[in-house]
């Protein structure tokens, strides 16, 4: 996922601007790219964070198959595990989970800008962002 950010971010300088025939108000430019910014920042983000909170929290992390960071378990009962750096692991998990529903309301906020440009402005900024010519 990370590594698609930069693809993302190149793909959107190209093609930022190519509703600039229509009018938009400076709120909905402002949404639109705090929308946006939202999304990309939570891409990285959510992984970032999960990592730590999994890594650091003693859990282990494998990627593919191949282990990152080897489970700690616990030598007294190995069902549990000894977190390896319990206050880093707690960020982690606290970012994670707003992360997580700041990303799940950009989604539904994209959405409902999406539909807003198609159902009540009709200005083709839906069929643009699935490839149309317009």
């Amino acid at each position: 996922m990370i590594a698609l950010v930069p693809i993302q971010k190149y793909v959107n300088v190209l093609h930022l601007h190519t509703g600039q025939g229509i009018a938009h108000t400076h709120v909905e430019k402002l949404l639109s790219k705090t929308v946006h910014y939202l999304l990309l920042i939570g891409t990285v983000l959510m992984p970032i964070s999960g990592f730590m909170m999994s890594a650091l929290g003693g859990h282990g992390v494998d990627f593919f198959g191949m282990e990152l960071v080897a489970r700690n378990p616990n030598p007294m009962n190995p069902q549990e595990v000894i977190a390896l750096n319990g206050s880093l692991a707690q960020i982690g998990h606290t970012l994670h989970y707003l992360a997580g529903y700041t990303l799940i309301a950009a989604v539904v906020l994209h959405v409902i800008g999406a539909l807003k440009h198609h159902v009540i402005d009709k200005d083709g900024t839906l069929r643009r962002m699935l490839g149309a010519e317009v």
